[in-house]
């Protein structure tokens, strides 16, 4: 039976954890589910062991079989140095992706190692998700979208047909964004926007119709952020 490492403790961490016991309910995929986290000081979240990194290191390192990983990160940024430094250690080959088991995904859908996909979330025809990429609950990713590298699609947005997202974008809860529409690379939009132009890169967009702000990487994602 497969151990499945969830990398990051916090509360996506434990949505993560969620999904994968929802998927055990339908098929005995893993056997062992272990937290790992960098920072946090408990022992056990949710009944499930927190593990440092070197224990999944050390599990690589000595070949052990039906090892599973998945970062549980909302972040672009920090997903991208999470990956890198799994690329590090040689772990990425670990990546699995994980679907929740009330999304539908078209057959047609290509989706790379490391995504999330949370519960009641749509993915079309011919969309392609990227490497370590999120989709949050209740999402609509329409057909021949394409979202890049470590970017996050919050709840409930809607992405028309043809959208391209590059990569590690965040795209804030409720927003929705018109077909055809191009979103740059590291740029945020903002919660509740309805995106009708192209976003350039690195930039903050927010507003009906969005508007830009100001530069991305000045703005922090979450508020217990610093």
């Amino acid at each position: 039976m497969r151990t499945l490492f969830i990398y990051g403790a916090g509360g996506f961490g434990r949505e993560v954890l969620d999904i994968a016991l929802q998927i055990n309910c339908i098929e005995r995929r893993w056997g062992n589910i272990r937290f790992i986290d960098d920072f946090t000081s408990a022992d056990l979240i949710e009944g499930i062991k927190v593990l440092p990194m070197t224990r999944l290191i050390d599990s690589s390192s000595k070949g052990i079989s039906g090892v599973d990983l998945v970062i549980a990160n909302g972040d672009p940024r920090e997903r991208k140095t999470i990956l890198e430094k799994i690329r590090l250690f040689g772990l990425e080959q670990r990546l699995t992706t994980i679907v929740h088991p009330s999304a539908r995904v078209s057959s047609s859908a290509r989706i790379d190692k490391g995504v999330i996909v949370c519960g009641g979330t749509q993915i079309s025809t011919n969309a392609e998700l990227s490497l370590n990429v999120v989709i949050n609950c209740n999402s609509i990713v329409g057909h021949d979208v394409t979202i890049g590298m470590n970017s996050i699609i919050s709840s409930q947005v809607n992405l028309g047909g043809g959208v391209k997202v590059e990569d590690m974008a965040f795209i804030g809860m409720g927003s929705l964004i018109r077909e055809g529409t191009v979103i740059g690379s590291q740029s945020i939009v903002g919660m509740g926007s309805t995106v009708h132009n192209d976003v350039s890169a690195n930039t903050l967009v927010m507003g009906n119709p969005a508007r830009p702000i100001r530069k991305a990487e000045s703005v922090s994602l979450y508020k217990n952020k610093v």
